[in-house]
């Protein structure tokens, strides 16, 4: 599964780009 996340992806999760959420930009994590 994939998510986005602030600040940044946990331990063991790759960043695949961001995500725009509220106003606020996300890293996208898998």
């Amino acid at each position: 599964a994939c998510y986005c996340r602030i600040p940044a992806c946990f331990a063991g999760e790759r960043r695949y780009g961001t995500c725009f959420y509220l106003g606020r930009v996300w890293a996208f994590c898998c």
